[in-house]
């Protein structure tokens, strides 16, 4: 097989799997269980309405905690509770990815 037909199979290959049904993502980057998550909730629809409502109150949130920086009053522990806020938002968008991925499937 020369070259350019490797490199067209290749190609191909990659196309197909990015496109492949099922790629949805099962668990968060914390281990979390996306099933067990909607589990809990009742349905996925649910609970991508409460994780979007989550995202909203931290970017609420992490705005205000970004007004507090560099003012002095304790601005080490403002900087670890944005940084933990940033990860915990992280984790919902992740999850919401996750179900809007899933209701897309379905």
């Amino acid at each position: 097989m020369n070259i350019t037909l490797k490199a067209v199979v290749l190609v191909s290959m990659v196309i197909f799997s990015s496109f492949s049904y099922g790629q949805c993502a099962q668990t968060l980057s914390n281990g979390a269980s996306v099933d067990g998550m909607i589990a809990e909730t009742g349905n996925a629809r649910e609970l991508l309405k409460l994780s979007r409502a989550q995202i909203d109150e931290y970017d609420k949130w992490l705005g205000e905690l970004r007004k507090s920086m560099n003012q002095g009053v304790a601005g080490n522990e403002i900087q670890q509770l944005y940084s933990s806020g940033q990860m915990a938002k992280k984790l919902e968008e992740e999850l919401s990815r996750a179900l809007e991925c899933r209701l897309a499937e379905s």
